[in-house]
């Protein structure tokens, strides 16, 4: 009996909010090291998950209907592996590593994720959705 009031207590919790998504809009920035200097880009992008892999369209800043680069990967919950492809160039595709930081605060949070290799940091970063629970360790 007591079991049965326990799952009848969590079982809502565990359904409303601790299966997580990275689904939804997120505000991205990469910076390429030149060498002298670093190149920028910037803008929002979606990110579409399914299970531990994810596929992220980011869009230019200046010009939103441009998709400058396209994101797959996966997240094993310790770690983010990602195939990064810089649309309309003759650049190769990159593999980046990162982790996934969650920001909580009272009435929200928010989350990072920040991928790199040698030369390159990719930045993205969204407000948690309305209504999600904001848990520190994603």
């Amino acid at each position: 009996m007591r079991y049965l009031v326990a799952l009848l207590i969590f079982a809502p919790i565990v359904a409303s909010g601790e299966t997580y998504s990275l689904d939804g809009e997120w505000v991205w920035f990469r910076a390429l090291s030149t060498g002298a200097s670093w190149f920028q880009t910037n803008g929002k992008g979606t990110i579409t998950g399914s299970g531990n892999t994810f596929r992220a369209e980011l869009y230019d800043g200046k010009d939103p209907k441009f998709l400058r680069h396209q994101v797959t990967g996966s997240n094993s919950g310790i770690a983010i592996k990602a195939r990064v492809v810089v649309m309309s160039s003759d650049v190769g595709p990159s593999t980046l590593t990162g982790r996934l930081k969650r920001f909580c605060y009272k009435g929200g949070g928010s989350e990072v994720i920040f991928l790199y290799d040698e030369t390159t940091v990719l930045g993205l970063s969204r407000a948690l959705p309305k209504g999600a629970l904001c848990d520190p360790t994603p």
